[in-house]
C-alpha cells in the first residue's frame, strides 16, 4: 500500500478560512496539517486537522520592547517555538512570503534533512521592501536560495520575486480560490436582512473589508454622502467588518445626519459572509495604496462577483489582474470618480446584468478552489 503524503500549511497567525479553503480539497489525497498561533488573527474552523503553536511575538508580548528586539535580531517576531519538530518528517511544507520567519525555519529544517521540500506562497507585489533591514535582507536572500518552490498568488508578485532574485525555473503563479457551491448567485435570505434591518426595497452599496485607512473606507463613506446629498435619499450603504476606523465612521455618519443610510453588519462568520454579497446590489473596494502596501489580492472582489454582485475598486496594485475586464476600476482616493461610478452601476440595468455576467464567467473560469486545489496537487507531485 502507498504511503500517504504528508502536507504541513504553516501560517501561524495568519491561518484563515479564506485561504485554507483552497487546501480542504486536498484532505482526502494528502495527510494534511495546519500549523497557526494560539493567538491567530482571523477565524478558522475548517475541518483540517490542525495545531496551535506559539509564535516568538506572542511569546514576548509583554516584554518591554519585546517585538522590536525580535525584529532587530530575526527580522520578524513570527518565529513558531517548537515548529522544526512539529513538521519534521513531512513531505511538503507550504509557507506564506520571504519575510515571515516561520518560513526561514521551514528552510533550514530542510536543510537538515527533516522534511523533503518546503513551497513558499508570495503576495508581496512592491519591490525592494525591507532591503534596509540587513535581517529581513539576509532571511529573503537565504529562503529564495534555499526555498524548492514559490507559488506567486498574482503576476505582479512573480515580477517582484523575479527582481529580487528568485529563479524564474521555481516560480508558479497559481491565486486564491473560493467554494463556488457557497458563493453563488441566489436569491437573497430574507431572515439575514431582516436580522440587520437591510430593506429589500432599496438600491444597496457594500463595504466589506477591514476598517483601515488603506481599505478606502473614508472615500466610501464620502462618496456615499455625495450620492445622497445629490439625490434622494433611499439608498443604503452597508458596512461589514472590523478595524481601527470604525468609531471614526459612526461618529461622522451621525454628524452628517446620514445615519439613516448607514447600516453597520457586525464582522460575518466565513460561512455566512456570502449572504451579504447576497442581499447587496453592487460591492465596493477603494482601495489607497501606501509606501509600503498595495492592494494584494482582495478576495472580497472575487467573492462578490461569485454572487453575481456588480463590482467597483480602486485601479491599484492587482485589482485590475483579479478582476479583469469584469468590474469598473477608479482612481484611488478619487471620490467624485467613485460616487459616479455607484450611480452609473445602481441606474443602469443593462450594466449591472452585464457585469454580472462577466463577474460569473471570470469566477468560474479563473477562482475555482477545486481548480486551484488540483494545480496546488500538480504542483506537488512534481516537487516528489
Amino acid at each position: 500500500m502507498r504511503k500517504v503524503q504528508k502536507v504541513a500549511i504553516v501560517r501561524a497567525a495568519s491561518l484563515n478560512n479564506g485561504e485554507m479553503q483552497n487546501y480542504l480539497p486536498l484532505v482526502n489525497k494528502y495527510e494534511v496539517l495546519a500549523i497557526g498561533s494560539q493567538k491567530g488573527a482571523y477565524e478558522f474552523n475548517l475541518p483540517i486537522k490542525t495545531r496551535k503553536l506559539i509564535c516568538f511575538g506572542e511569546a514576548l508580548s509583554m516584554v518591554p520592547k519585546g517585538i522590536a528586539m525580535l525584529y532587530y535580531v530575526f527580522g520578524d517576531p513570527q518565529g513558531i517555538i517548537g515548529l522544526e519538530k512539529v513538521i519534521s518528517g513531512y513531505d511538503i511544507v507550504s509557507t506564506v512570503e520571504r519575510t515571515n520567519y516561520y518560513t526561514l525555519q521551514a528552510v533550514r529544517a530542510k536543510k537538515k534533512g527533516l522534511v523533503k521540500r518546503v513551497v513558499v506562497t508570495c503576495w508581496e507585489n512592491i519591490s525592494g521592501l525591507h532591503q534596509q533591514h540587513s535581517a529581513q535582507r539576509r532571511m529573503k536572500e537565504e529562503i529564495a536560495i534555499g526555498a524548492d518552490w514559490f507559488i506567486a498568488g498574482t503576476h505582479m508578485a512573480k515580477k517582484v520575486l523575479l527582481e529580487e532574485g528568485v529563479s524564474e525555473k521555481k516560480i508558479t503563479v497559481i491565486p486564491f480560490g473560493i467554494n463556488l457551491d457557497q458563493f453563488c448567485p441566489q436569491t437573497g435570505d430574507k431572515r439575514f436582512m431582516s436580522h440587520f434591518g437591510i430593506p429589500i426595497n432599496r438600491k444597496k452599496v457594500l463595504f466589506a473589508a477591514r476598517l483601515v485607512r488603506e481599505k478606502g473606507i473614508r472615500e466610501f463613506f464620502f462618496a456615499a454622502r455625495k450620492i445622497v446629498k445629490k439625490r434622494e435619499r433611499g439608498i443604503m450603504f452597508l458596512v461589514t467588518g472590523a478595524g481601527n476606523e470604525e468609531s471614526w465612521l459612526k461618529e461622522i455618519a451621525h454628524k452628517e445626519r446620514l445615519s439613516d443610510n448607514f447600516i453597520f453588519i457586525p464582522h460575518l462568520p466565513y460561512d455566512t459572509l456570502n449572504k451579504v454579497y447576497l442581499a447587496s446590489d453592487v460591492f465596493v473596494l477603494p482601495s489607497i495604496p501606501t509606501e509600503n502596501w498595495q492592494e494584494q489580492f482582495g478576495l472580497v472582489l472575487v467573492e462578490a462577483m461569485a454572487c453575481g454582485t456588480p463590482v467597483i475598486a480602486s485601479e491599484t496594485g492587482s485589482i485590475s489582474e483579479v478582476v479583469g475586464n469584469a468590474a469598473l476600476l477608479v482612481p484611488p482616493k478619487d471620490i467624485n470618480a467613485l460616487a459616479d461610478a455607484i450611480e452609473k452601476v445602481l441606474e443602469t440595468s443593462h450594466l449591472r446584468s452585464s457585469m454580472r455576467q462577466q463577474g460569473l464567467q471570470r469566477v468560474r473560469r479563473c477562482y475555482d478552489r477545486n481548480m486551484i486545489a488540483d494545480r496546488i496537487d500538480k504542483l506537488y507531485q512534481s516537487l516528489l
